[in-house]
């Protein structure tokens, strides 16, 4: 039987192949799953761990399918969440959580530097309603 460090590097190394490919949507299901696992087992670095990365990759899908964005700002918040990532799957089960911590802090710092670029220096992207309007 796993423990749960162990299933706790599955989940990491399962936010790689998605957060390579720009799928955001997938990461944040995958952080759900997190903080689930998380709650059952009592874990409760892993909640907030799973917060955070919830938070993150939600708020990055709902950006992208807002802005248009030019691919190196893109690439350098894939390279910076990747390495953030990194780092706390190394971090979380040391009893100093100081790193944990430093690494979570940089990454809700990238992802809020890169909604800033996005909101003062992207255009907006041409959305179509989900549904036709019907004018009467």
């Amino acid at each position: 039987m796993k423990d749960t460090h162990q299933i706790f590097d599955e989940y990491f190394l399962s936010l790689i192949e998605p957060l390579k490919e720009s799928n955001y949507r997938s990461c944040g299901c995958i952080s759900n799953d997190i903080i689930r696992f998380s709650e059952i087992v009592g874990f409760d670095d892993g909640v907030f761990i799973g917060e955070v990365f919830e938070s993150i990759f939600n708020e990055i899908d709902t950006e992208l399918s807002r802005y248009q964005t030019a691919d190196d700002t893109h690439q350098a918040l894939k390279i910076n969440l990747l390495k953030s990532i990194s780092m706390v799957s190394k971090c979380y089960e040391e009893t100093n959580k100081t790193e944990l911590y430093n690494a979570l802090k940089g990454m809700r710092l990238t992802t809020t530097r890169f909604q800033y670029i996005l909101r003062r220096q992207c255009k907006i992207k041409q959305q179509t309603p989900p549904f036709p309007f019907q004018l009467r």
